[in-house]
């Protein structure tokens, strides 16, 4: 508890003095393997084609304008990753008053709740990669399609991904130890 309150006051301090705005969030989790076999708090996880993982998710709601965390939640790796979207974008708002324009996210947080929630509730914008085998083998993307793809949706998307590589190198999360 006391380093949520420490984060919070963290991130609503660095808003106040303008490095973090809130405008543009960037949404996704990665995993991280658990240390022992027979922790309590880690689950299983298993993904087509890739083996099971026994471990943490940690889920992310980045600024995009500053490349810094606003809120991050640890659950045990078998919850989904788009039970927290609406919660976190939820609470950024009521904690920090962002006034959201544009939330990026990937495949995984492709659901009418939670782009009904973003566009209706926050009046804001989802960049939220669309798979393109939802449609089948034979929906052929166009090249317009390609082209607001990369732009608008995996370009700024870069910087979770950085931000975790980041992290898991930094803080030692590739070994994550509970």
């Amino acid at each position: 508890m006391p380093l949520l309150l420490f984060m919070i006051g963290l991130v609503w301090q660095l808003t106040r003095l303008g490095v973090i705005t809130g405008c543009r969030l960037i949404l996704d989790a990665t995993l991280l393997r658990a240390w022992h076999h027979a922790d309590p708090g880690a689950a299983w996880v298993r993904y087509r084609n890739k083996p099971a993982v026994f471990g943490y998710k940690v889920h992310t709601l980045l600024c995009h304008a500053a490349m810094l965390p606003v809120l991050c939640v640890v659950t045990p790796a078998n919850i989904h990753v788009a039970v927290l979207a609406i919660p976190m974008l939820l609470a950024s708002v009521l904690l920090f008053g962002f006034h959201i324009q544009v939330v990026y996210a990937d495949a995984a947080y492709f659901e009418y709740a939670i782009l009904s929630f973003i566009v209706q509730v926050l009046g804001a914008s989802a960049a939220i990669d669309y798979n393109l085998r939802r449609r089948g083998k034979r929906f052929l993307a166009t090249l317009f399609f390609l082209s607001q793809w990369r732009r608008f949706v995996t370009g700024p998307r870069k910087g979770i991904e950085r931000h975790f590589a980041w992290a898991k190198r930094y803080f030692g999360l590739k070994r994550f130890q509970c």
